[in-house]
């Protein structure tokens, strides 16, 4: 292998280094959105990066974050990129959305699908790449990056950028999966402190029934349940204890109608 393969080959290995370890540091894509911008940018030697995700709603790509090299000047591209949307096929975010492949741009300003060029002729950007994130085979968002200088395609980055939007795209879902069930947990944990049970033995009066506590205390069969349970009482009086405590009313004894 030459040097110059070598070298290329060590810098791919970085790159998909760096990106492992954005995912790996952080449990929230806006956690790792500027480590993985910085981590392509430094290792791969690009200028610029930005990460937009799909606006499902509006059928539209958002900007979630950028990230420059701290040796350019980068404020009126950064500004345009962060307040633009893109449709479906158009920019370069655009087409890579639509594409669901990536894409290249050797010179931005020669590109006539490139709405941002007079932003980016400002800063001196020349070459750019877009990759997809995907989960499960859907685009969820995609990656950009820019170069001050023109560059042919670089088949071998664009591949291995492509694994790492497969990845990045494993990463959001089984960040989703685990939020959604800790969410189901805190639900279910709340659901059970609401939730009061009675069991075992209770010592209750054989004679007036009422129930001693836990601290030596006699209390009513009502007093204690509902202090131990979740349950109301509506208070009514029974056939036995009607015909017992007025023995004069017969409005128990009465045929019920219908």
């Amino acid at each position: 292998m030459r040097m110059s393969e070598r070298t290329q080959a060590e810098k791919l290995l970085a790159t998909q280094l760096a990106v492992s370890l954005a995912l790996v540091d952080s449990s929230t894509l806006n956690q790792a959105a500027s480590l993985l911008l910085k981590g392509v940018c430094e290792t791969a030697e690009w200028d610029l990066g930005a990460i937009w995700l799909v606006d499902e709603e509006n059928a539209v790509l958002r900007c979630q974050d950028t990230w420059n090299s701290p040796s350019i000047d980068a404020a009126e591209f950064v500004e345009m990129t962060r307040t633009m949307t893109f449709a479906g096929g158009i920019g370069l975010p655009g087409r890579v959305w639509a594409s669901g492949r990536p894409a290249w741009i050797p010179d931005v300003l020669k590109d006539a699908n490139f709405p941002r060029s007079r932003a980016a002729d400002v800063v001196g950007l020349h070459a750019a790449f877009g990759f997809p994130i995907v989960i499960k085979n859907v685009v969820y968002g995609v990656l950009e990056f820019f170069s001050r200088e023109p560059r042919p395609p670089d088949d071998s980055l664009l591949e291995a950028m492509t694994d790492m939007g497969i990845k990045i795209g494993q990463f959001i879902e089984r960040r989703q999966a685990e939020a959604q069930r800790e969410h189901l947990l805190k639900e279910l944990q709340d659901a059970a402190g609401r939730i009061k049970v009675l069991s075992g033995l209770l010592p209750i009066c054989a004679s007036c029934k009422k129930i001693r506590d836990d601290k030596g205390y006699w209390n009513t069969l009502e007093t204690y349940i509902a202090d131990h349970s979740e349950a109301d009482f509506s208070h009514g009086i029974c056939q036995d204890c009607a015909r017992r405590l007025y023995p004069d009313w017969d409005e128990y004894d009465k045929p019920k109608s219908g």
